[in-house]
């Protein structure tokens, strides 16, 4: 295990989309990702094309997650070639587990960094930006570099963490890797974000309405509110997000063209 260069991989899952395509999704940067070790666990050319060769195939998940699988696969071939010649029963069931895997990873990861952690980020960015404007007076160019900065500071460590920690997760725990999934940090960390998001959520309508009600008086502040309450009403109506969204900003625009500051 010291001699296996989890840097050089780490380094790598961070192109694993740069080799997308529609037949093999993340397949071909999943294999760039493992390729550091490819000589160093099958020395003897022929089993390393084998090894190289099973793993160009089709591989899909949420690319932060994929380095759970990648520390698996790492492992399981690690133990084949210490223990000899693999059998095709032993592959197999690597690349069943492997496949399988797509799955899992895919709606953990969606879960947790697509519809929890990034709108819940970008909540927070926004709450920075207005705050920031309304200790400056007005919504300029300074507020809008603390919520780009603020964004980038909150949404980057997890998944930073997550690339290595999944690494050395998939590597440690082998045919384990499932029952950790189930019942280890994982489902912690995508309740935690699930029930933050609700305190988020109620401090960026507070933040939002004081800024309305301080920058364009009592115009704003009702078009906030009728903004918000519009919202409210086309969720419970099972209307697009796309139409509600187009709603919601059309009504942001009343202020603005009633030219007040």
């Amino acid at each position: 295990m010291t001699h296996v260069p989890f840097a050089a991989i780490y380094w790598r899952l961070f192109f694993i989309q740069a080799f997308w395509n529609y037949p093999r999704m993340l397949g071909v940067g999943f294999l760039f990702a493992l390729h550091p070790v490819a000589r160093f666990i099958y020395p003897d050319l022929s089993r390393r094309i084998e090894f190289l060769k099973r793993h160009v195939g089709y591989f899909n998940a949420q690319p932060y997650c994929a380095s759970l699988a990648v520390g698996y696969i790492l492992r399981r071939e690690t133990d084949m070639a210490s223990s000899g010649e693999a059998s095709s029963i032993e592959i197999c069931e690597v690349l069943k587990t492997k496949e399988d895997l797509c799955g899992m990873l895919g709606l953990v990861g969606d879960q947790i960094f697509w519809q929890l952690l990034k709108p819940e980020t970008a909540a927070l960015a926004m709450i920075a930006a207005l705050l920031t404007a309304l200790a400056a007076g007005e919504f300029g160019i300074g507020a809008a570099l603390v919520g780009a900065v603020s964004l980038l500071l909150i949404f980057n460590p997890l998944h930073l963490w997550m690339r290595w920690w999944g690494l050395r997760t998939g590597f440690q725990a082998g045919d384990s890797l499932p029952e950790v999934l189930a019942s280890g940090i994982i489902p912690t960390l995508r309740r935690r974000l699930a029930q933050s998001g609700v305190y988020i959520a109620l401090a960026l309508t507070l933040t939002a309405f004081t800024f309305a009600r301080s920058h364009f008086g009592a115009v704003g502040w009702s078009t906030f509110s009728l903004g918000f309450a519009s919202m409210i009403i086309m969720q419970k109506a099972r209307t697009s997000i796309h139409t509600t969204l187009v709603v919601v900003a059309l009504i942001s625009l009343i202020p603005i063209l009633l030219h007040l500051d």
